[in-house]
């Protein structure tokens, strides 16, 4: 299984959607067994969920961040 590592600042916003992103293309592709994708931020304060402004966002779009943690 190959990783995916998606990288922000504070890995509470940027990151997690592009992770939320990914895995939802990867889904609907079929490739959810050929890969695991994770976040991560430079400056990232431990176990601070997902800004609610990008869990809303996402929700928008069919992705679920909610239960992301720092």
């Amino acid at each position: 299984m190959s990783a995916i590592l998606m990288v922000c600042t504070g890995n509470v916003c940027r990151s997690p959607m592009a992770a939320g992103l990914l895995r939802q293309r990867l889904t609907r592709e079929g490739l959810t067994g050929k890969y695991s994708v994770r976040s991560a931020g430079t400056w990232a304060l431990d176990d601070r969920p997902a800004s609610e402004h990008a869990v809303a966002v996402m929700a928008e779009r069919g992705v679920d961040i909610a239960d992301h943690s720092a």
